[in-house]
């Protein structure tokens, strides 16, 4: 038992620091898609890493080592994916020394080192499977937040500066922006399809949710988004179909098919007048914006964004970017193929490499500024900057990812979809897109966090027949509570 002594002293702390926590995720994930003139989500993230070494070190280093060999176990469970991502950020560090873009190199540090440490508290916090759900919660109500907020910045009251007038995007960045939406709006899919909810109220809910982010994600001009927004659909409506199936409950399994399609005939029918609305009022707003400016800003409308993925036009520059990337791979000494140029190498290549195909695509970008350009795939990325080592311990990290989304499929498969979502989607980005690798990429650090936690409490559950947590002595407990 825990001394009325302690909890006088500590009573409180413990949902102090999960209230801050979840204040901390909260305001990370609208940072990620929103461009704001400070940081949203440093003073309470500090506020939770204090709220955290105090609970973390109260009763001395004896209890500090019983829990740190408490998070241990919770972890264990995957311990070839830690080993494989603590050996590529390793080589990355060491591919510092010897990179040419020292400066560049460092910068991503800047997300991993606070990411890492975010993960620690949420190992510490998430000591079940309910406080993992709760962590999901608050990513889809995040995101379907932002899809809210940037309805209201655009139709309502423009509170922060509109990057675009014919698209609705919140950053200049449009992709990463539909990232965040996306994964709220598919976590918050499935959490709801899992919840306990009559079925009138769970669909209601649905329609709601699929009402506010199904025309953000429509109208962002992302093409990636466009080309996975509906097979994610299917696959999630096909699971819930399957599962319910699965349960024996064949006359649910025709109530939740009808649902499930009239809700998309009821947003589709939404959607498609809602975008004609937007399209004409966004050209009116485009067409004052250049009269009164003379800034004849270069924006597509959706129609020609849309038309440009069956043109095949949006892979073009992709073609060039690889191309240049893969001749310099080519050239590569025996030993540079084995440890790379140095971390960042693949950026300042295109400032000492060009080709004629790239320069002609990129024609608006003169002057070009520094570190302009990166090959937009992780693994040519990884390969040209820390050679066969580094792709060994990418593929390793990867591949170690694929396995456990895999068993938790076979195991849990509702919760499978959550991991599998949130991490299918950051490596589509990193394999057509980003600048510092995945490691850079926040949601890659929190999925990665969730899906361990889980497959540990799965694991144990195989083993021991334990239900939902991880399993704990009363001194584990006492040191966590």
């Amino acid at each position: 038992m825990v001394s009325k002594t302690w909890w006088r002293k500590y009573g409180k702390l413990p949902s102090i620091f999960e209230a801050f926590l979840h204040i901390t995720l909260f305001f990370m994930v609208l940072e990620i898609g929103t461009h704001l003139p400070f940081s949203i989500f440093e003073v309470p993230f500090v506020v939770t890493a204090v709220l955290f070494l105090v609970l973390f070190l109260r009763g001395g280093w004896r209890k500090a080592k019983e829990r740190f060999l408490l998070l241990i176990r919770r972890v264990a469970a995957s311990k070839w994916l830690l080993i494989f991502l603590s050996a590529y950020i390793l080589l990355d560090i060491i591919g510092i020394f010897y990179s040419p873009a020292k400066d560049l190199a460092v910068v991503k540090y800047i997300v991993v080192v606070p990411m890492a440490f975010f993960c620690v508290m949420l190992v510490f916090y998430c000591e079940n499977r309910g406080k993992i759900t709760r962590i999901l919660w608050n990513i889809g109500v995040s995101g379907t937040f932002l899809a809210v907020f940037t309805l209201f910045n655009y139709f309502v009251w423009e509170i922060l500066p509109v990057p675009y007038y014919r698209r609705l995007s919140m950053l200049v960045d449009y992709n990463r922006f539909a990232t965040v939406v996306f994964i709220g709006f598919l976590v918050l899919l499935v959490l709801l399809l899992n919840s306990n909810l009559s079925l009138a109220k769970k669909y209601f809910a649905i329609f709601m949710v699929s009402l506010v982010n199904f025309p953000v994600l429509y109208l962002c001009g992302s093409r990636r988004t466009y080309l996975t927004l509906i097979p994610a659909l299917i696959i999630i409506a096909g699971y819930q179909i399957i599962s319910t199936a699965y349960k024996g409950k064949k006359s649910q399994v025709w109530k939740n098919a009808a649902a499930l399609v009239l809700v998309a005939l009821m947003v589709f029918s939404i959607n498609a007048p809602f975008s004609r609305a937007f399209q004409n009022l966004s050209q009116s707003k485009y067409e004052s914006y250049v009269e009164e400016t003379g800034n004849e800003m270069t924006e597509g409308s959706i129609d020609t964004i849309i038309d440009s993925i069956g043109e095949g036009s949006m892979f073009a520059k992709r073609a060039a970017i690889w191309g240049l990337a893969l001749d310099e791979a080519a050239s590569y000494s025996p030993m540079e193929m084995v440890v790379g140029r140095g971390t960042s190498y693949e950026a300042y290549l295109y400032d000492v490499r060009s080709s004629e195909k790239l320069d002609q695509l990129y024609e608006s970008y003169e002057p070009k500024a520094q570190y302009w350009m990166t090959p937009h795939n992780f693994l040519i990325s990884d390969f040209l900057s820390g050679g066969i080592l580094k792709l060994g311990a990418s593929l390793g990290v990867w591949s170690c990812i694929a396995l456990c989304l895999v068993q938790l499929l076979r195991y849990k498969t509702s919760r499978s979809l959550f991991y599998g979502v949130g991490l299918c989607i950051v490596f589509i980005n990193c394999m057509i897109s980003g600048r510092y690798s995945y490691i850079y990429e926040k949601h890659f650090w929190i999925f990665v966090a969730l899906m361990i936690l889980e497959w540990g409490i799965v694991k144990q559950e195989r083993m021991i027949g334990s239900q939902n947590s991880f399993t704990s002595s009363p001194e584990d407990m006492k040191g966590i509570a």
